[in-house]
């Protein structure tokens, strides 16, 4: 397994709960991550059901890691 998918295993889990948290105390419709990485926030909250999702990062992130 590469460090990029390792570390999207690993990722994905930690923000759920926070996530969580945030989506019923404030039922967000849109969610802006910026320097959001490989994503993980805003997998969590795409999986609540926000559709409007953005990610702003710098270019080191590839496109195929995400």
């Amino acid at each position: 397994m590469s460090y990029f998918n390792e570390e999207k295993v690993t990722n994905l889990s930690t923000p759920s709960k926070i996530v969580e948290h945030l989506y019923q105390n404030f039922h967000p419709t849109l969610v802006i991550d910026n320097g959001y990485g490989l994503g993980a926030w805003l997998i969590n909250f795409q999986e609540k059901g926000v559709s409007n999702i953005f990610g702003i990062d710098g270019v080191w992130i590839k496109e195929e890691n995400l």
